[in-house]
């Protein structure tokens, strides 16, 4: 995904809403947690401030604090990611404070990220209805899949 750094989109390192740096490291997102990505999701998506957003493989939360903090969004937004830790830190920092804002642990193995999970990627289903998502955004997913993985992805994205 393009993204861009400016002196705005540096305002995360006051420290509020900024996963410890280990966690940012681990999925390579050290200085690339700090792009704002919803100047994308404005242009290629046609975001609105109360769009249903579905973010797969959510990291440590980087789209979703760009859109708490770089919009006025106030849509629901759901992320889902196979590392516990990540979710774990989410839900205890964002969702107790911005309640629009859900995230679940998927259980998907993958050798680097999550190598004891449960299900594999091909027999996953998303946690959620179909068509109730206005917007379904992937950042560095498909990279980390095999392709009948990823073709069950785009199975599971398709409904929305």
């Amino acid at each position: 995904m393009l993204g861009f750094v400016d002196s705005t989109s540096r305002r995360r390192t006051n420290g509020e809403l900024v996963p410890p740096l280990k966690m940012r490291r681990f999925i390579g997102q050290d200085q690339d947690f700090f792009v704002n990505r919803v100047p994308q999701l404005e242009k290629y998506c046609n975001l609105t401030p109360t769009d249903k957003v579905l973010d797969v493989g959510c990291g440590c939360g980087s789209m979703a604090i760009s859109l708490i903090q770089y919009s006025n969004f106030k849509g629901n937004y759901e992320g889902f990611d196979i590392v516990s830790e990540f979710i774990d830190w989410l839900q205890s920092n964002v969702t107790v404070r911005y309640p629009n804002f859900h995230f679940q642990h998927a259980d998907v193995r993958n050798s680097g990220y999550n190598p004891n999970g449960k299900v594999v990627a091909s027999n996953y289903q998303f946690p959620y209805e179909n068509g109730v998502f206005d917007i379904v955004f992937l950042g560095s997913v498909f990279t980390h899949m095999l392709p009948s993985d990823l073709e069950h992805y785009l199975s599971e994205i398709a409904v929305y």
